[in-house]
């Protein structure tokens, strides 16, 4: 197997942006004294319910409605009809869209190239989907289906999208408080229609580009578009700067978050040194790049003949306290080139080693055990 040994970290090194390799600072875990997450403020007549879907039904409910008047209101314009012979516009019930609701979150789950055998096909058909709704009733409602809201005319996407995104971040804050653990991300969402952008390294490369923060109950706290934020010169902040202060702010005051990031235009030094000014505890995957001279030029060397490698790097300036930068040796992919994985963190033991599994493929392929730092078992 791998070995466990953890070579010595170089003193004195200086490796840009304030970074100086040394002992790993004494971090701690902030007190979260008074802090409740999850569910608050439920109406007595819910909790008395205590049903599967009275939660979800409380956060959904006025969605579902804005939706379904929204939806309605496009097939009477557009006069979409059952078939030829139907004496008028579709017209759908709330059941109609909460069942719609299910098959997509379905369908997002159990992923199939041809959506239509989950109605047909011997294997994976479900019928559960085929008792709620036949395909052609589903087919029509996704045509039809439309976020609340008034057009505008040079951009009648941004203007629904907006407003959706309005009522769902104020239905989420209203009744619920996200844990302590939460994460920033970016996500692609199918689409091909107007607006949508291309993305190679996405699953599903069209789509609209969405900046969620999801706590780790998996409830998404807070999103909007990527294409709706902007630089502020204003105030001297990129793009990226402007998206992880429009996160924090949308945050619940005076309590200490783990925030964990991985899209690759939030992670680094930048968005670490905001965590730190204000006063959250992060780990933060970072591309080799971000920057060159603490990663690819600095701690990426030496590194290719060993298992694990990493250094304690901490900076103490005015604007933020100590953090740790760790590099990881990985694997080898199968053309021989090392994966590296670079963190930025705050938060503590996260140079303590764990034993983790790895699949090799020489001498024969098989399973080894190797080192690591806990900044991996945490991030993952």
């Amino acid at each position: 197997g791998g070995s466990a040994h953890l070579p010595p970290k170089p003193h004195g090194t200086d490796l840009g942006n304030g970074f100086v390799v040394g002992e790993e600072p004494d971090f701690i875990n902030l007190s979260q004294a008074g802090y409740k997450p999850g569910p608050k403020d439920i109406p007595q007549e819910v909790l008395e319910r205590d049903t599967p879907t009275a939660y979800f039904n409380l956060l959904f409910d006025p969605i579902v409605d804005a939706i379904l008047t929204a939806t309605n209101n496009y097939a009477r314009e557009k006069d979409v009809r059952y078939d030829k012979n139907h004496p008028s516009a579709v017209q759908f019930e709330r059941i109609d869209i909460q069942r719609w609701l299910y098959i997509t979150f379905f369908q997002g789950l159990d992923r199939v190239g041809d959506r239509s055998g989950q109605w047909h096909h011997p294997m994976y058909g479900n019928r559960i989907i085929r008792a709620l709704m036949g395909e052609r009733k589903f087919k029509i409602l996704e045509r039809c289906i439309h976020p609340p809201l008034e057009y505008q005319e040079n951009n009648p996407l941004k203007t629904q999208m907006l407003e959706f995104f309005a009522l769902f971040n104020y239905q989420v804050k209203r009744y619920y408080l996200p844990t302590r653990k939460i994460c920033f991300d970016d996500e692609l969402w199918r689409w091909t229609s107007y607006g949508h952008i291309h993305i190679d390294k996405k699953n599903d490369t069209d789509g609209l580009l969405a900046m969620e923060e999801a706590d780790d109950n998996r409830y998404v706290w807070h999103l909007f578009l990527d294409s709706d934020i902007h630089p502020d010169p204003n105030n001297n902040l990129k793009k990226s700067q402007v998206i992880v202060k429009t996160m924090i702010d949308a945050l619940p005051r005076n309590y200490q978050f783990h925030i964990y990031i991985d899209a690759g235009i939030l992670s680094g030094y930048d968005t670490a040194v905001r965590l730190a000014q204000a006063g959250y505890q992060f780990l933060i995957c970072c591309p080799a790049n971000r920057p060159n001279a603490l990663f690819s030029n600095g701690l990426h060397h030496g590194m290719k003949d060993l298992d694990i490698f990493y250094a304690g790097c901490s900076t103490n300036t005015i604007s933020h306290p100590s953090m740790l930068a760790i590099s990881y040796f990985s694997k080898r992919r199968f053309n021989g080139t090392p994966v590296k994985i670079n963190f930025l963190t705050n938060l503590p033991g996260m140079l303590e080693p764990y034993v983790r599994r790895r699949y090799v493929r020489k001498p024969e392929a098989g399973f080894e055990e190797v080192a690591a730092p806990q900044a991996i078992k945490e991030y993952n």
